[in-house]
């Protein structure tokens, strides 16, 4: 982990933030603090990197990181939404089922 990356993570720390995302090599990277284990995780200041994000549980990072890659920005607004109603959509008919 970069120098400045540790040092932005010991201030969330200090400033009691439980959840934090890095832009890491053109993805999305939530790292979440673990009080209980610190001495596991000392090097980051606490806190453990994680595959998604244990504040926003069904945010999908992979389409978050598209939409974050897109240059067009209207273009990315446009697919995100689209992408959020399908799941919307999706999740209605499952539990309508």
């Amino acid at each position: 982990m970069f120098q400045r990356a540790t040092k932005c993570l010991n201030l969330h720390r200090c400033l009691s933030g439980r959840e934090v995302w890095f832009w890491q090599k053109c993805r999305l990277s939530p790292y979440h603090q673990r009080a209980d284990a610190a001495n596991k995780f000392a090097e980051t200041g606490g806190y453990e990197l994680t595959e998604q994000s244990e504040m926003l549980p069904n945010l999908n990072l992979a389409l978050q990181t598209r939409c974050l890659q897109n240059l067009n920005p209207l273009a990315a607004a446009k697919t995100f939404h689209q992408k959020l109603l399908n799941e919307k959509r999706v999740w209605f008919l499952e539990q309508s089922a």
